[in-house]
């Protein structure tokens, strides 16, 4: 992976590393949905299905789409190295938000009404969110008053 992948994401630009992670967004998306889709044609209720329960294991530990979850976490920390220095005195939106929102978002796995998969919760809401938290926390990291979040997680305690 080293000696395809990385090479080719540092030479991006930030407009070339958002289409590139919306890009690997969207193929892990369709992935999902495709998941999901034969889930229900197969599903008896009270996840009870006539498919193999190894199918789901077969789509979250492929190595190719772990590849591409990793490419969109190598985009978001690339997008935040190649800030300009204009960029760097912007006031930063606090971590916090981003943080609660995006494990707030797991909740959508509890309700009835929506009928949301681990799968499609994690690829459309949690991971957008939490790639926010994360570009925000690194941001906020080097501004001149952090937020407290930020200043936890650099504590001590948590390294």
């Amino acid at each position: 992976m080293p000696t395809l992948v990385l090479p080719q994401v540092a030479q991006l630009t930030k407009d070339g590393l958002w289409k590139l992670f919306c890009g690997l967004n969207v193929i892990s998306l369709l992935q999902k949905l495709s998941y999901s889709t034969s889930w229900q044609f197969f599903c008896e209720g009270n996840f009870k299905t006539k498919t193999p329960p190894n199918r789901w294991n077969l789509t979250r530990f492929n190595p190719l789409w772990a590849l591409f979850e990793v490419t969109m976490g190598i985009a978001a920390a690339r997008d935040v190295m190649l800030d300009e220095p204009a960029e760097k005195n912007k006031p930063v939106a606090n971590p916090l938000w981003f943080f609660l929102a995006s494990y707030a978002s797991l909740g959508l796995r509890l309700t009835t009404r929506l009928n949301f998969n681990d799968a499609m919760i994690r690829t459309c809401v949690f991971i957008p969110l939490y790639t926010k938290f994360l570009q925000t926390l690194h941001r906020d990291c080097t501004s001149v008053n952090p937020s407290a979040i930020t200043r936890f997680f650099g504590s001590k305690v948590m390294t």
